[in-house]
């Protein structure tokens, strides 16, 4: 990324999945994190016959091997081309580490739920800029810069929310609203309404 801001790896996947697209018309991704080999041959890079993702990257070394929580979907995970286009990619409003995969994980239920695709933000909301792609030995780099307007959005939800405390609202705001605990939630909710006292009739939950 050339802008200087924060990472964003939701964003960059989906900068990938596009620039794969017109190279070749491929079936299946490989969402990969950098930081993680494989340790058994026997993991396939391959997306599975069944019409579901795949989460790859099950047992990890830094966590002991075990899962931290049964719904993780970062890592390493696998999705066909249809599967990711049907949920939109993933969300360009997480800068900063985390978040993007639970939403991936988020929109697949709610996509297998509602029959439909959910989010109106994705790979349908990307813009960037191409400035370089270097086909290098093993791998292709891609050097991108992020529109203005991107960050501008991420700012103007958060501010957004923050006067007004209504999710439903700002739909641009959902799908950080996905990683939020129902207690986190409610003690928001519950502080909002006690700073606005009088003006309680602003916020609608």
């Amino acid at each position: 990324m050339a802008h200087p801001i924060p990472f964003n790896r939701g964003l960059l996947m989906n900068v990938g999945f596009e620039e794969a697209r017109l190279l070749e018309d491929y079936q299946c991704y490989i969402f990969h994190d950098v930081d993680l080999i494989p340790e058994d041959d026997r993991n396939l890079y391959t997306c599975p016959d069944k019409n579901t993702p795949r989460h790859m990257s099950v047992a990890v070394s830094s966590m002991h091997y075990r899962l931290p929580y049964g719904s993780i979907f970062g890592g390493v995970s696998a999705m066909t081309k249809e599967q990711f286009l049907a949920v939109n990619g993933f969300s360009n409003l997480y800068f900063g580490w985390g978040g993007e995969d639970d939403d991936l994980s988020k929109r697949w239920k709610l996509l297998q739920k509602r029959g439909k695709s959910v989010s109106e933000e994705g790979l349908s909301t990307l813009q960037y800029r191409l400035l370089k792609r270097e086909l290098r030995d093993l791998y292709t780099w891609i050097y991108v810069d992020v529109e203005k307007k991107e960050v501008r959005l991420v700012i103007e939800c958060i501010v957004q929310f923050l006067l007004f405390l209504n999710i439903d609202h700002f739909s641009c705001f959902n799908p950080l609203a996905w990683v939020y605990t129902d207690t986190l939630l409610f003690l928001l909710r519950s502080s909002a309404k006690q700073s606005v006292s009088n003006e309680t009739s602003v916020i609608k939950f």
